[in-house]
């Protein structure tokens, strides 16, 4: 709920769905995701296995603030765009975790995107200990692939990048496979690490 403060440990537990749900988590507070066990394997799976669902797969969708310091948060489509993270918030910062998304449908026109970023006057701050991935199974050209996406409806939006890795692999197709995808107005990429 809106200014509601909330502290998920994940606790080496993963949190799956399976049938499709446009968005596991929906945040409208100030939540932040942590993982206290030992191995640090907990995390988040979302997947939508039906090629005619053509919406967009989140485990997270940001509207306010959010903070990840663990957790495996993987979207998985053969539908709609995958994402691990979908923000339209004030503020995101990653401080670790593993983001991932996968799109696995060659005639599908959809993209893998872990992180998506947009709103207006936002921060987005990456840290060191992060790992994102993307991964797309498609034959169309206009399918995209970028570890980071800042989406058009993006204003003022500040990303820094202090750290982490980033891999985007494309295996059908010769189109798409980036790391950082840009679009929006006044989107300011700083990149330290």
């Amino acid at each position: 709920p809106a200014g509601v403060t909330v502290t998920l440990d994940l606790n080496g537990n993963t949190i799956t769905s399976n049938d499709g749900t446009a968005y596991y988590i929906d945040n409208d507070g100030n939540l932040t995701i942590t993982d206290s066990s030992t191995d640090k394997n907990g995390g988040i799976t979302v997947a939508q296995t039906s090629t005619s669902n053509t919406s967009n797969v989140q485990c997270i969708n940001n509207d306010a603030a959010l903070t990840v310091e663990k957790g495996n948060l993987t979207a998985s489509s053969k539908g709609g765009t995958a994402y691990a993270i979908y923000s339209k918030g004030s503020s995101v910062t990653l401080n670790g975790g593993n983001f991932a998304a996968n799109y696995n449908n060659k005639d599908g026109v959809y993209q893998a995107q872990p992180l998506g970023f947009g709103g207006t006057n936002a921060t987005v701050t990456i840290n060191n200990d992060v790992t994102v991935t993307a991964m797309s199974i498609s034959e169309k050209l206009s399918t995209r692939c970028a570890t980071i996406y800042t989406m058009s409806s993006s204003d003022n939006l500040q990303v820094t990048i202090n750290g982490g890795t980033f891999t985007s692999t494309r295996t059908v197709g010769n189109n798409g496979a980036s790391v950082l995808r840009a679009a929006g107005e006044k989107v300011k990429v700083t990149i330290k690490g």
